[in-house]
């Protein structure tokens, strides 16, 4: 009796009188089976009628192919999934990317993408949208003079708007309304009286010589 795979000689007499050699060789079918699987939370795995969704090692009984009960034995690791939770300020005009998205305003967004582990992770974003503070600033100069805001000058009537740093990191607009005035300088006199058309918004100051 064999029960071992193997190829085994038997000596065996005959019907005649003579010894005959036979020879036999021997397969054990293996029984036992071993698999390894990996999962996402929430997925499961069916082995014959028992269904596994918990990381561990699992022993099932089940009809092989050759007709002979079969030992599996699964090895199941299940990995998590991840919840994130980010929050960010920022100033207008910038932005904030998660996975393949391009957020600029201000909200609560959810995106799901994969981990480490290729399984589903949510991640959910708080965005603030920091607003432009804004300054109006309204100016008369001589012309000659000049006006400074920030790095720029200004020499010229007219209306413009500067970005300006500011505490926060974030820019500041400035409206400014710049009014440039020629002023008159051409002096009338009558008799020993001098005069002028005033320039509004102009200061005049007289001087008495004496010789």
């Amino acid at each position: 009796e064999y029960n071992t795979a193997g190829i085994y000689l038997d000596t065996l007499v005959s019907a005649r009188g003579c010894d005959s050699i036979i020879q036999t060789t021997i397969k054990v079918k293996p029984t036992v089976f071993q698999t390894f699987y990996t999962i996402c939370e929430g997925d499961q795995i069916t082995i014959g009628s028992n269904v596994y969704n918990e990381s561990g090692i699992f022993l099932d009984t089940m009809d092989s192919s050759f007709g002979c009960d079969s030992i599996v034995i699964s090895n199941i690791v299940v990995h998590p999934k991840d919840s994130i939770n980010q929050n960010f300020t920022i100033c207008r005009g910038k932005s904030v990317s998660v996975g393949n998205k391009v957020y600029t305003e201000s909200g609560i967004y959810l995106d799901r993408l994969e981990n480490q582990f290729d399984c589903d992770s949510i991640v959910r974003t708080e965005l603030f949208v920091l607003p432009v503070p804004m300054v109006d600033i309204d100016s008369t100069i001589c012309s000659g003079k000049s006006i400074q805001i920030g790095n720029f000058t200004f020499s010229n009537t007219g209306r413009f708007e500067i970005y300006v740093s500011g505490n926060n990191s974030c820019d500041t607009l400035i409206n400014l309304n710049l009014t440039v005035l020629n002023a008159n300088t051409d002096i009338e006199r009558i008799g020993d009286v001098l005069s002028v058309n005033e320039t509004p918004g102009a200061d005049y100051q007289w001087f008495r010589c004496e010789n």
